[in-house]
């Protein structure tokens, strides 16, 4: 569940063709009728499901995920690093944090990359960090030489008594896996990044939960713990997935009411795919809108992580509503937020759409004798990220520490000098960090 890797399978997938909710299929039909940007895309990825080299690519992409070498984890390290640098660009300075001494909070950290862009631009920050233990299936920590982090190992989505319980019952089957901790409790932070995914290197230990659920609870899972630690007036950074879905769409429609939003996708990475990240500012987490999403969320990790179980023991799917109660749902929802989601999504969607267009198996289908070597995400992070190798030599790894000291001194910015281009197209291709 950190913040770079392999993703459970098919779940974020940019030809995916696995039965969609009538919630999503409603919303992808009205968006169709009214953004040629977005019919455009589907159109796209629609070739993308029949072509099979495009299915082979992610097919390759996700067995090397799972194979990545600790070379190639210090390459996206540094890439990420430089995306924090492309997000604050991109968002008049969202990492770069006005009042002195402040506190951040990183969950699902590893490898690290975000937290060292944000000490890049602040000295005296102070940084927390929550991320998946390695021998849950987390990621490795990549840090800056001579920092401090106060860093907690934890599957996130077990903190039981943050989500509103007091106890487990004593025969759920991953009852040794809860927590009872509650990191950071009354501490408030002025930036929080939620860049959690859900990893197939974690998918032994899900248990009852499934595959499909699994990115929902880790969704929530940061939610609540971010809205529950957030200073009045502080950022929230968040990693999402598919502007047509209905959980996406709900949980801008919260933070559009509580905060400025705008939305932002990398140009080093995740163009090929639907995800994206949520930037929002002057975040009010005291907000009646605020304190009824959390109850929700609370509401949803329950019922999610407690299933019914039929009599083989596999979970059932948590009571949905009705059809003319999902109808009416949606309806309503686009009605209010139908034009700005259209309005925040197409400038994400043509990113998506013209990689997809001009990818290595789109372009070898249109011209046969014309072979291109790469992808459009290899070429571009090859162009944009500059990390050398003597750069990511200059960093430590903080894998086997249980806690590190609260934050000293903060990292160097980094070091300019091109990446071996063949390490980063090997980097590209190795680990699925967006899909």
């Amino acid at each position: 569940m950190d913040s770079v890797g392999p993703n459970i399978d098919a779940i974020h997938e940019p030809f995916q063709r696995s039965e969609r909710s009538p919630e999503d299929e409603m919303i992808s039909s009205y968006l169709r009728n009214r953004s040629e940007v977005y019919g455009d895309l589907v159109k796209v990825q629609d070739d993308g499901w029949k072509n099979p080299e495009a299915e082979a690519f992610f097919r390759g992409q996700r067995h090397r995920a799972d194979n990545a070498t600790q070379k190639i984890r210090k390459v996206f390290y540094k890439m990420m690093r430089n995306i924090g640098a492309e997000l604050n660009a991109a968002s008049d300075g969202a990492l770069e944090l006005r009042n002195s001494n402040p506190w951040v909070l990183d969950l699902c950290m590893a490898p690290g990359g975000y937290t060292a862009a944000v000490l890049d631009r602040n000295r005296d920050a102070s940084v927390c960090a929550l991320t998946l233990p390695q021998h849950l299936g987390g990621h490795r920590i990549i840090h800056p030489k001579d920092t401090g982090l106060q860093v907690m190992f934890e599957d996130i989505t077990m903190l039981y008594k943050e989500f509103g319980l007091t106890d487990i019952p004593q025969d759920h089957p991953n009852l040794l896996k809860f927590s009872d901790k509650r990191w950071w409790y009354g501490k408030e932070f002025d930036l929080i990044f939620c860049d959690g995914q859900a990893l197939r290197t974690h998918e032994p230990n899900i248990g009852v939960y499934g595959r499909q659920v699994e990115a929902l609870r880790l969704n929530v899972s940061q939610l609540i713990l971010a809205m529950q630690r957030m200073k009045r007036g502080g950022t929230l950074i968040m990693l999402l997935h598919h502007m047509d879905s209905y959980e996406t769409i709900k949980i801008l429609r919260v933070f559009d009411e509580i905060a400025r939003i705008q939305l932002f996708k990398p140009l080093l990475s995740h163009m090929n795919r639907s995800s994206f990240y949520l930037i929002a500012k002057n975040v009010e987490p005291g907000h009646l809108e605020a304190v009824v999403a959390v109850n929700e969320w609370k509401k949803v990790w329950k019922d999610l992580t407690f299933p019914v179980l039929d009599e083989d023991g596999q979970a059932l799917p948590p009571k949905i509503a009705s059809e003319p109660e999902v109808v009416g749902e949606v309806s309503d929802l686009l009605d209010t937020l139908g034009e700005r989601i259209i309005e925040l999504g197409e400038p994400i969607w043509q990113i998506q759409k013209e990689a997809l267009a001009t990818a290595n198996w789109t372009r070898r289908k249109e011209a046969m004798d014309s072979e291109q070597d790469g992808t459009v995400e290899a070429s571009a992070a090859a162009i944009a990220v500059h990390a050398s190798e003597e750069d990511l030599d200059n960093v430590g790894d903080a894998d086997d520490m249980e806690t590190a000291p609260v934050l000293g001194k903060a990292s160097k910015p980094p070091a300019e000098g091109p990446v071996d281009s063949a390490d980063m197209s090997v980097a590209m291709q190795s680990l699925d960090i967006d899909s």
